[in-house]
């Protein structure tokens, strides 16, 4: 009995996880020709929980969009890390559960501008991304870590050269 106390204290006196917040913004392409725009998309008391992602040109001329939004605002995502690829090809983002039922499942999305046409890297790679977090190098290179635990790094142009 004395045990199941001490657990139970103990876990109530852990620092909670630090899970990202949504973001919402603008963000423009490195060639300030295209821009992304992610909004809240989720419910009133939560607008931030849930995405949508919009790419158009700089002028505004729509181009794609994906709603990470659900019905039920418990089972969407919303946008926790955004930014473009240094040769502007791709705006790569990560989404996070709106309702916390995944929370190890944290997919990385990107929007390519050759194919105007989002994907999910997750599936591509088949393998969830274990952390809502990726990195970014030039000129298109991504680097994500699975749930397995293993790195991944790629280039996004060489992953999706055989989608066309």
């Amino acid at each position: 009995m004395r045990t199941g106390f001490l657990v139970l204290l103990l876990a109530l006196a852990a620092p909670a996880q630090d899970w990202p917040k949504p973001l919402t913004g603008t963000f423009l392409s490195p060639d300030g020709l295209l821009k992304a725009e992610v909004t809240a998309a989720g419910e009133r008391e939560r607008p931030e929980s849930e995405s949508l992602v919009v790419v158009s040109l700089k002028d505004g001329t729509f181009l794609a969009k994906r709603d990470m939004s659900s019905q039920d605002h418990e089972h969407g995502d919303g946008v926790v890390q955004a930014q473009w690829t240094a040769d502007s090809q791709f705006f790569v983002f990560c989404v996070d559960s709106s309702g916390g039922h995944s929370p190890m499942q944290t997919p990385v999305w990107f929007y390519s501008r050759k194919l105007s046409k989002f994907f999910v890297l997750d599936d591509l790679l088949h393998g969830s991304v274990g952390f809502a977090h990726f990195e970014v190098t030039a000129p298109d290179k991504v680097s994500v870590t699975l749930n397995s635990g293993k790195k991944w790094s790629g280039s996004l142009v060489e992953l999706v050269g055989s989608k066309k």
